[in-house]
């Protein structure tokens, strides 16, 4: 198995991947500039590994597919596939998309599911679709579609025709949804 190794730009300035010229091989990616991924401190490492990884510099498209997996700090992201479209001018990442039958973004107890995750770098804003779900312990919302403000710490949960928006609270279990360590009636 052959490996070239090759500096690309992608993902807030990534500047390290290890890309693969025979399918079945695994590529790893690892990053220890100043990224910004899952909303940790910039200066973590993040690690990506996937079965493949496509790179088109011509397109500004890295394709990383096969059971794949992403880490920064205490923040894990499970998919099939993750696309990284990023812009020709100033190598940052315009959009990240999430794939998969089971999409996961794990960080501490909570965790988020669906089957796509789209991230708008213009917008800061993620959005969950194809059975969302976010699990804080036994705290749990369901819905049609999530989306995350997140430069305007909030959220909004659809439903539709199939799916009604389902919130399940359990009060006083410390870390709500929306609990930023404020107490009650503040």
């Amino acid at each position: 198995m052959s490996f070239v190794v090759r500096k690309i730009s992608f993902f807030i300035l990534m500047t390290t991947c290890i890309l693969s010229l025979s399918a079945p091989c695994r590529s790893i990616a690892t990053t220890t500039t100043n990224s910004n991924f899952f909303g940790n401190n910039k200066k973590d490492p993040v690690n990506i590994i996937s079965d493949k990884l496509d790179f088109d510099q011509k397109k500004h498209i890295a394709l990383f597919s096969g059971n794949v997996v992403a880490r920064q700090a205490g923040t894990t992201l499970t998919c099939s596939k993750l696309k990284i479209i990023f812009s020709p001018k100033d190598q940052k990442p315009e959009e990240i998309i999430a794939t998969g039958r089971k999409v996961v973004l794990t960080m501490q107890n909570k965790k988020a599911q669906c089957q796509k995750m789209h991230y708008f770098a213009s917008d800061a804003k993620i959005i969950l679709s194809g059975s969302p779900s976010l699990d804080d312990g036994k705290n749990v919302i369901t819905g049609e579609q999530i989306i995350f403000f997140v430069n305007d710490d909030r959220s909004v949960v659809k439903g539709g025709k199939n799916r009604r928006v389902k919130t399940t609270i359990f009060p006083g279990q410390g870390d709500g949804f929306w609990d930023k360590g404020q107490k009650s009636g503040e």
